[in-house]
């Protein structure tokens, strides 16, 4: 094949060739310090809350008995993980267990990203590329931009994804019991993560498979995989006997109206366009790439991402079926997001010189497309990427042309780049506005001080300096990795220490007004409502009917003007479940306590003044005992 513009490649090796004389091992820091600053800790927040309240609930069982996340049961049977983050709770207490189990699913990730890059490529440079991609990506899966991969937060994905990476990375290096071992293991942390990688592992096998023996071995382990399931299903083993319950009417207008990105029908363009712009990518690597491991991983996870989709269309969406929607297939985009984007994508660099300047130009636009692709225009860019890959043709043009065509779609990479970055600034993106070291945010930053770091070593032969530098850089990354704002510190360390915990019970229910579900986190005590707890709504129907009850009940009890009178919006006060009336305390008698952030007409049990910035001025404290009382007596 006719390779494009070898000059340019020359002098670009030229110039990155003292990069490459340098130790691995100092590489490896280098981008393991640009990693933690890529993927800062941002405190328990998102689902970390909820895996926070399984281990609280671990140790401390009766005080979350009559909690309505946990009333009829919860998806914490199926890991181990929240009886091992009890245990660090005790021992450290929440917030440095968090914090501290938290760093280290971030080493295992990095580790274990590294080894399966390394079981790819030969070539050091690619597994770096692999690596700083994984630093300067940001890749959401599934629907409303809800999920990534290696979260800031904890949860049992933490651990999960880096022993499904490690799993594959055994696969690539045929250990295939070894694999399969690592792989179900991971399952017992977080099923729905690790299941994508063990339809790898099995698809995998099948296009190695060479002599007949192996052959029967492998349908004979398919039949008795499907037998398994059969009898799992007949004496109805949790979670298998929902393979043959359906979503009733009630059940599924809950379902589909709080948890609508379970179902692949209401997903958006935002939602697709991630989709498109990996087959794009795997379209212009098939045309290249030659048969060997990463083309059968690349072909085994495509079939098991294409096939998930088409399961969850067709049992989630047609069929509303419990067990599928249970399963969430459509996870199995995280690890098929991480092969095409950390894999792939360092191949082409390795095989540069393959990309003649129409294969570049596909793969430009594709790119683009990457990093834009939540804006409708990127279609375009993924519709020019397919056509150049498909009607491919030498296209005699003057070498300048060319040249300009490719610079452009360079800077195009860039410039796409960059903005997804300034998107990233908390203040401008919404995201964690009141973190610390703002600046650090846009991954694009980490690329920088990464840059600079090796730029150093480049030009400190001498080990003594090239130490210091090295130092400074993992004493500054460390420092600046939590960038929790100072309300969420405060609140996961305040503890028993709060003015409030001994009013309360340790089983009486707490409405707090607020998204977050702070009556586990501050006062382990349960929460009568949250909003975080809609998670546990496509499982039980008995919960998922009971918490629509709870939140209409709070709504109309609720004095919307009362709460915008106090400066939150509507939205707040409604989505929110902003405590704003006495008048909740008639709802249901299983609620004995509200906490507002503004005065009710009423006496506060107590008072909480916390003078953190960009906190709640004064927190108030209403038993709905005396409310009910005073009522009562008038």
């Amino acid at each position: 094949m006719k390779t494009s513009l070898p000059p340019t490649y020359a002098r670009f090796d030229a110039f990155v060739h003292p990069l490459k004389q340098l130790p691995f091992w100092l590489w490896l820091a280098v981008l393991f310090c640009g990693w933690l600053i890529s993927h800062p800790y941002l405190g328990i927040r998102h689902d970390g809350f909820l895996y926070a309240g399984q281990a609280l609930r671990s140790i401390y069982p009766d005080h979350y008995a009559g909690d309505l996340f946990f009333l009829y049961g919860s998806q914490d049977s199926f890991t181990w993980f929240s009886w091992l983050y009890g245990k660090v709770i005790l021992w450290l207490g929440l917030p440095n267990a968090a914090r501290s189990m938290m760093f280290l699913g971030q080493l295992a990730w990095f580790g274990s990203l590294t080894f399966l890059l390394r079981s790819i490529f030969k070539q050091w440079s690619s597994v770096y590329l692999g690596l700083v991609l994984g630093i300067a990506l940001l890749t959401y899966y599934g629907a409303a931009t809800l999920f990534t991969s290696a979260e800031g937060f904890l949860t049992a994905r933490s651990y999960s994804e880096p022993l499904v990476i490690l799993g594959i990375a055994l696969l690539v290096r045929q250990k295939t019991v070894s694999s399969l071992i690592v792989l179900a293991f991971a399952a017992t942390i977080h099923p729905l993560i690790a299941l994508p990688g063990l339809a790898i592992w099995y698809v995998s096998l099948a296009l190695i498979l060479q002599d007949s023996r192996q052959k029967w071995v492998y349908a004979a382990f398919t039949l008795i995989l499907v037998a398994s399931v059969v009898l799992l299903v007949v004496f109805k083993v949790p979670p298998f006997g929902n393979l043959t319950k359906s979503y009733d009417g009630a059940w599924y207008a809950v379902t589909s109206t709080w948890t609508a990105d379970l179902f692949v029908w209401f997903w958006k363009w935002k939602d697709w366009a991630p989709v498109l712009v990996n087959l794009a990518i795997i379209l212009l690597y098939f045309r290249l790439a030659e048969d060997g491991p990463l083309r059968r991983l690349v072909l085994a996870s495509t079939a098991v991402f294409i096939s998930a989709m088409l399961l969850t269309y067709i049992g989630a969406d047609v069929l509303k079926n419990v067990f599928i929607v249970s399963c969430q297939l459509w996870r199995a985009q995280w690890v098929w997001n991480l092969i095409v984007h950390l894999l792939v994508l360092p191949w082409f660099w390795s095989n540069r010189h393959r990309l003649d300047p129409v294969y570049f130009w596909a793969l430009a636009c594709a790119v683009i497309s990457l990093f834009a692709q939540y804006y409708p225009w990127s279609s375009i860019l993924i519709g020019s990427s397919v056509l150049l890959t498909v009607f491919h043709r030498e296209i005699h043009l003057d070498p300048r042309i060319r040249i300009a065509i490719s610079s452009a779609l360079i800077v195009g990479v860039i410039a796409a780049f960059l903005n997804e970055n300034w998107l990233q600034l908390p203040l401008v993106g919404g995201m964690s506005p009141y973190s610390y070291y703002q600046l650090l945010f846009p991954r694009a930053v980490s690329l920088f001080i990464i840059a600079v770091a090796l730029t150093f070593f480049c030009l400190s032969p001498k080990s003594v300096i090239r130490g210091l530098i090295l130092t400074v850089l993992i004493v500054l990354t460390l420092l600046t990795w939590d960038r929790r704002p100072l309300w969420t510190i405060y609140t996961e360390n305040i503890g028993d220490r709060n003015p409030f915990s001994h009013y309360i019970g340790k089983d009486e229910a707490v409405l707090w007004g607020s998204f977050n579900p702070y009556p586990w986190i501050i006062l382990n005590r349960p929460s009568y409502l949250n909003i975080m707890s809609a998670a546990g709504v496509p499982f039980t129907k008995a919960f998922a009917l009971e918490y629509v009850q709870r939140r209409q009940l709070v709504y109309h009890a609720a004095d919307i003007k009362a709460c915008q009178a106090h400066g939150y919006s509507e939205d707040d006060c409604a989505t929110n479940l902003i405590a704003s009336s006495l008048k909740e305390c008639d709802i249901d008698d299983r609620l004995a306590y509200l906490v507002t952030y503004y005065p009710l007409d009423g006496k506060a049990l107590a008072t909480w003044t916390p003078r953190v910035p960009f906190g709640p001025e004064t927190i108030y404290l209403y038993r709905c005992k005396d409310y009910l009382q005073g009522k009562k007596k008038k």
